[in-house]
């Protein structure tokens, strides 16, 4: 398996000259946390909060027909937000400095078993993020053990908006797709609700995943980021829709999530 990453590795670089820009970024950070002696989230917040300010730009991995490996630490949605921090504190808490670890780690976290197989293999639902990097051992969902209450998991939006996608316009991937939506659906998961956050808000750690479960028809999760504790209070470190940047929310998480009425609550994932 490992061989095989490499090689899908070696060959997305050679054809995604556009990354290349990306490891200048990455040698700033490499250096700035070189041989440093944190926690997994520990790293996470650390370089979450290193990418404040940056702006958020929609939809950069579906500039391709074809799918490929897409980098862009310039410029961010909340999914990959989480995906660039995510794979660069796995390789600095396992004291990896080079840009290939990073690539290697980006490859395993956003697609189905870390391997590139075309625009299905992408881990497009993010409760699927979820399950198949905790088949991976890359992360634990903890809010399958602090939840208060099942998690209706059944989702459809891709193929029913289908128009949204333009890959899905092939019949053999919108196919493709409606097996995968199918195989999410019937996953069983517990999330906390809007009401109870503030409950069990204390076994949630700096750096841990944050999921925003929707009530909108056939989506799973409408935003994600990271808990950060600031002054005795939850705060949510993301990739703003609203303020099209990278921030920390001025309110903490249960005042910032009250607002939003088409959330119901959360669902929580940490590094392992």
């Amino acid at each position: 398996m490992k061989l095989l990453i490499k090689v899908l590795l070696l060959h997305t670089l050679f054809f995604t000259q556009k990354i290349e820009a990306q490891s200048d970024i990455f040698d700033k950070l490499s250096k700035d946390f070189y041989n440093k002696d944190l926690s997994v989230n520990e790293y996470i917040t650390s370089i979450g909060k290193y990418f404040i300010g940056t702006p958020y730009i929609a939809s950069t991995l579906e500039i391709n027909d074809a799918e490929k490996l897409v980098i862009n630490l310039n410029g961010m949605d909340c999914v990959t937000f989480v995906e660039y921090v995510t794979a660069l504190a796995l390789c600095f808490s396992q004291k990896e400095y080079d840009f290939g670890c990073f690539v290697e780690k980006l490859i395993l976290i956003r697609y189905k078993s870390g391997i590139i197989a075309g625009y299905p293999s992408r881990l497009h639902y993010f409760t699927d993020w979820l399950q198949d990097n905790s088949q991976k051992g890359i992360i634990s969902i903890v809010s399958n053990r602090i939840g208060n209450a099942e998690f209706d998991n059944k989702v459809d939006f891709m193929t029913s908006n289908y128009h949204l996608y333009k890959q899905l316009k092939d019949t053999a991937l919108f196919g493709q797709m409606k097996d995968i939506e199918a195989a999410v659906s019937a996953y069983s998961m517990k999330y906390i609700t809007k009401d109870h956050i503030k409950n069990i808000e204390n076994e949630i750690f700096d750096g841990d995943i944050i999921a925003l479960a929707t009530s909108i028809k056939g989506l799973d999760i409408s935003h994600v980021g990271f808990a950060v504790w600031q002054n005795g209070k939850l705060h949510f470190l993301h990739a703003s829709t609203t303020n099209k940047k990278i921030e920390i929310t001025a309110s903490p998480l249960i005042d910032y999530l009250q607002k939003r009425t088409g959330v119901t609550g959360i669902l929580v994932g940490r590094i392992k």
